[in-house]
């Protein structure tokens, strides 16, 4: 992400905040184009992203400020998503 640095001057500075990349070793949600996943994020390369073994699809969320994913089904193993099919992610439960 290229973004304006907060000074004066016009600069243009490269960040990791809101990339995937800023993300490794948190839990995420990865809002796709059929289905949402959740898990720790392990990986993220040129064409799909890595979840670790506690991935889930997540059916329903529920109530955003709750602890908890009112409908997650564990995969039971790593789980790969392929970057062109995600339409947002953020921080997860």
């Amino acid at each position: 992400m290229k973004k304006l640095a907060p000074v004066q001057k016009v600069e243009v500075v490269d960040v990791d905040e809101g990339s995937l990349l800023g993300l490794l070793g948190q839990k995420i949600i990865l809002m796709c184009m059929n289905y949402s996943y959740v898990g720790t994020l392990e990986g993220v390369n040129d064409k799909f992203v890595l979840l670790g073994d506690d991935s889930a699809i997540c059916y329903e969320t529920g109530d955003w400020n709750s602890a908890s994913w009112k409908d997650a089904q564990k995969v039971g193993k790593k789980t790969r998503v392929f970057i062109d099919k995600i339409e947002s992610y953020f921080e997860g439960k």
